[in-house]
């Protein structure tokens, strides 16, 4: 406003607070009013109400952090007996706001069965039993719905708003399930006899069933089973264990919720074993893969008879028509006879890095990968375990031999088992399943499964400069380690060796000198720069000329603990001519191991065009079909090509 000299002004307001607004934390409408006092003159003559003027001002206070909702994973709820369940949720917001402690207002969007339908809404605006209350910032809101849910899977839509009118939003799946064990109703014995010389007795799981029961499972469909796995639902009985059996049976229902019952079994023979038996068994490697040409003893200390036999092509063995006498033991007594070609000693870099991050915490070991990293075999996993893996790495020729078998072990929970394990069986322990486990030593990374590592090579571009010989990959690459076998020629001194992603003291290595081998590794994360060398080798003044072999268990440890195998080409990318891939046995029984140690298989089909299941672990081939014959496409560094194998079990 102006005023002049002879006016007198005077001025006043009053405010109105809204604290619940849709734009703003709070709004402020100001009254103002302004009044000139010499010619505001209500009640004189002649006034006609100058002199006065209002104005109504509006203040917004801005928030703008939005709450931030704590519960949005999904949650299980469990059903009861009658397989329905009480839906209640809850959920909490941090509003981080600095407007002061606000309150939070709640919706909740519930779509049963996340059909696409709402079937329930609850709210701050809603009426009666669907209304929520403002709640205090991170107080919880709890929701039930009015009456049981059956099984499936649900949707809530969560949203929170703050009195600055800041929302925030969530969806969050609500699982009602069983989570009841079935109940196991069994039969505590049962009897049954066979004639050995017709067949083994098989005895199904399912047998020792009276009226096992579940709550939300029929029970001609609930499972049964001799271990947690389901599909182990048959023992077999034949002279090698006929008598009194003690079983653990398993109940599973179709939630895989599982109880379970001790059960007995007495198995006569009928007279048909005439004290004499068959003792069959299997060695194979704790990933799966079939141990060949193993030999064992049984002895039988009480006549001081011993016989031997060895494993077939399938791990399987067995001795027919000894006799029964009360001391009877069973072990390993050779494995000198495994193919070098197809049981090479596999410790690598990767194992040595899985080895000391178990070490330093970042990563456990599980099951058969304790025994793997006992390397010294001391019945325990330490410091001194990863000296003796460096030293199996860089000298391979005194890994003479590696294998540890283990008797009747299907898991390790702990390092504190390492000292109990035995690599025997006593036949009058035993439950009649003679199975022994064998686990490569330092084989970490291939203890509990079979190592898929990428087949294909990485290319080492060589470049000569002057004394130094540099070696570089193509593209950019990540990697956690370097494991290198270098030869160099008979006359030639050992290589300086240098890397930009090293330092000295992050490189172990040795030379050979019997075989003028230079091997060295090196555990460190880095990023590889394509061009830019990884490493350099230097000849000395005298050896200019000389060239240098990557050997073939040279590698790079990429992230995941994948291992990559390096090859080294030209600056120009040739590498040699391709190499004809041979396969051996040929016919065989459905496994074969192929010539070249880089050769991955992309597809097998039969005569007929047909696809056919296999699996590859090394060199060695796995096909799952019957007889005929097979075409493998197989792909190696100098490219593609198929090779024709046949099976044949005559």
């Amino acid at each position: 406003w102006t005023s002049g000299a002879c006016d007198m002004m005077g001025v006043s307001h009053t405010d109105q607070v809204f604290t619940i607004s849709g734009d703003a934390c709070f709004k402020i409408l100001r009254q103002f009013t302004v009044i000139n006092w010499c010619t505001y003159l209500p009640g004189t003559p002649g006034w006609n109400g100058q002199g006065i003027w209002t104005h109504t001002q509006i203040i917004k206070v801005i928030e703008q952090s939005r709450p931030v909702i704590k519960k949005c994973a999904p949650v299980v709820i469990g059903t009861d007996a009658g397989c329905e369940g009480t839906f209640a949720i809850r959920n909490s917001a941090d509003d981080p706001g600095k407007c002061g402690r606000q309150s939070l207002l709640w919706t909740a969007e519930i779509d049963l069965w996340s059909d696409g339908t709402l079937d329930y809404v609850y709210g701050f605006n809603r009426p009666g039993q669907f209304r929520l209350d403002s709640v205090a910032n991170n107080e919880e809101v709890v929701i039930t719905l009015p009456g049981k849910i059956r099984m499936g899977t649900h949707k809530v839509l969560w949203k929170v708003r703050d009195l600055c009118g800041n929302n925030t939003s969530c969806v969050q799946y609500v699982q009602m399930k069983d989570l009841k064990k079935p109940t196991p109703y069994m039969h505590d014995l049962l009897s049954a006899g066979f004639d050995a010389k017709a067949m083994d007795l098989m005895v199904p799981a399912r047998i020792f069933n009276i009226n096992s029961t579940d709550n939300c499972t029929l029970p001609g469909l609930l499972r049964y089973s001799f271990s947690k796995d389901v599909t182990d639902t048959i023992r077999v009985i034949n002279c090698s264990n006929a008598g009194f059996q003690y079983y653990t049976v398993y109940v599973t229902d179709m939630m895989g919720n599982q109880d379970f019952a001790e059960v007995y079994l007495l198995a006569f023979d009928n007279g048909s074993c005439n004290n004499t038996l068959t003792l069959t068994g299997t060695v194979v490697e704790s990933n799966g893969r079939p141990m060949p040409n193993v030999g064992l003893r049984l002895a039988m200390d009480e006549k001081n008879i011993s016989l031997t036999t060895s494993s077939n092509e399938s791990g399987q063995f067995e001795w027919r028509g000894i006799g029964l006498y009360k001391d009877m033991l069973v072990s390993v007594v050779d494995h000198t006879g495994l193919l070098p070609e197809t049981w090479p000693a596999r410790v690598n870099i990767a194992d040595l890095k899985l080895l000391q991050d178990h070490i330093l915490g970042r990563r456990a070991l599980t099951n058969f990968e304790w025994i793997a990293a006992d390397v010294d075999g001391d019945g325990a996993v330490r410091a001194r375990d990863v000296n003796q893996l460096k030293h199996a790495i860089l000298h391979p020729e005194q890994q003479l031999s590696p294998w540890k078998f283990v008797a009747d072990a299907d898991t390790i929970a702990s390092e504190k088992e390492l000292k109990s394990l035995s690599s025997d069986i006593v036949l009058s322990a035993s439950d009649g399943l003679i199975d022994f486990k064998a686990v490569c030593n330092g084989d970490i990374s291939g203890a509990n499964h079979v190592e898929t590592a990428l087949r294909s090579s990485l290319p080492l571009q060589v470049t000569r400069n002057g004394e130094w010989e540099q070696y570089a990959l193509a593209e950019i690459t990540d990697i956690e380690g370097l494991q290198l076998a270098i030869q160099f020629p008979e006359g030639a001194k050992i290589p300086e060796l240098e890397s930009a992603y090293l330092t000295p003291s992050q490189l172990v290595g040795c030379v050979d000198e019997s075989t003028r081998i230079l091997r060295c590794l090196g555990i460190v994360k880095a990023t590889v720069e394509a061009g830019k060398p990884l490493f350099s080798l230097r000849r000395s003044g005298e050896d200019t000329h000389v060239s240098f072999s990557i050997l073939q268990e040279s590698a790079v440890l990429l992230p995941g603990y994948q291992l990559r195998r390096v090859k080294a080409v030209s600056n120009t990318g040739k590498q040699e001519a391709p190499v004809v891939v041979g396969i051996w046995p040929n016919p065989g029984n459905g496994r074969f191991i192929l010539s070249e140690e880089e050769a991955t298989v992309l597809s097998v089909s039969d005569s007929a065009g047909n696809q056919v299941s296999w699996s590859q672990a090394g060199k060695e081939v796995w096909l799952e079909a019957g007889d005929g014959i097979f075409f493998i496409s197989v792909e190696t560094p100098q490219g593609k090509t198929v090779v024709r194998a046949l099976i044949s079990q005559k």
